[in-house]
């Protein structure tokens, strides 16, 4: 009996034991990978980090073959938006990486911001925008477009505001919604943002009359019955802000393309039947000096039909 009570002891020991130092070898991991997209040929696995840290250890290594399949590392050797899974012991983490592939017969654009982007065409033209547009000196927050908006809509007279769909003209000093909103031209309902970062975009919000908001609401865009057609001065600017937010945010890439209109074909009309008016050429620079990135489809509205159209 009395053998017995010191076997049960001497296992009580060992296991407190073991989890003792199962505690002490505890660790958090983090990944660290800022690039956007980049180019296949430039992609380098270090570019990927592994911070861990416990109560002994707090370092960064460089992520290595070993903590990835075989399949995931073939798919870093070409170009696309690629899903992989890194694993370090006992820790998982899935990221998405956007690769960028050579082309050569694509658009060419002179103007030095875009330079990185010149020719490509097609998704890989999509990825180069995406790297140059994603990098921002500023991100704006939601209540700061409240004053924003002012100056990228500005009116044609000191203290007005243009509002988007109706395109009147009207006080600009902002009375908490009263009179114009905020208006998320992607809806809020339907995208994968709240009021930080898409939903935060000057480039994407513009000033709303409140009815004509409310009126407008989460319906899809769209020329059939049950959807909502914007007026024809503003079509255009509709299709441009969609194809900004589809190439500015990886996450757009998850979303289908009839999640926010009847369809995308239909966008691209809209491009080039409502060409780009000096409003939207002023609040493209307005924008650019605050938050310090372009949309690029107001430069230059044919990059929509050198990614999605028929010069893709």
């Amino acid at each position: 009996m009395k053998r017995n009570k010191r076997i049960l002891v001497l296992l009580i020991i060992i296991i407190s034991l073991f989890l003792l130092c199962s505690c002490k070898n505890k660790f958090e991991c983090e990944i660290i990978y800022n690039a956007e997209s980049t180019r296949v040929e430039d992609f380098k696995l270090s570019d990927i980090k592994l911070h861990i840290k416990n109560k002994k250890v707090d370092t960064i290594v460089d992520v290595t073959k070993d903590m990835l399949s075989a399949e995931d590392i073939e798919k870093l050797k070409t170009a696309g938006n690629h899903t992989i899974t890194i694993n370090f012991k006992s820790y998982s983490k899935t990221i998405d990486i956007s690769l960028i592939g050579q082309s050569g017969d694509g658009v060419y654009f002179d103007m030095p911001y875009y330079a990185l982007a010149n020719g490509y065409k097609g998704q890989e033209l999509k990825l180069a925008l995406r790297s140059i547009i994603s990098v921002q000196t500023k991100t704006e927050k939601y209540d700061d477009l409240r004053t924003d908006l002012a100056k990228t809509d500005k009116g044609s007279t000191e203290g007005t505001i243009i509002c988007f769909y109706c395109q009147k003209e009207m006080d600009a000093k902002w009375d908490g919604g009263k009179t114009w909103n905020r208006e998320h031209v992607w809806p809020q309902s339907l995208g994968w943002f709240s009021t930080t970062m898409a939903g935060a975009d000057l480039h994407h919000l513009r000033p709303c009359h409140q009815s004509e908001n409310s009126s407008r609401n989460n319906t899809l865009y769209g020329v059939s019955l049950g959807y909502y057609e914007p007026k024809d001065s503003v079509k255009g600017d509709v299709a441009r802000i969609l194809f900004y937010l589809y190439v500015r945010y990886q996450e757009a890439d998850r979303y289908p393309l009839n999640t926010v209109c009847e369809s995308f074909d239909m966008l691209l009309i809209w491009n080039d039947l409502d060409p780009v008016d000096s409003l939207e050429k002023q609040r493209n620079e307005v924008a650019y000096s605050i938050q310090g990135n372009r949309n690029p489809f107001i430069d230059y509205p044919d990059y929509a039909d050198y990614i999605w159209g028929s010069l893709s």
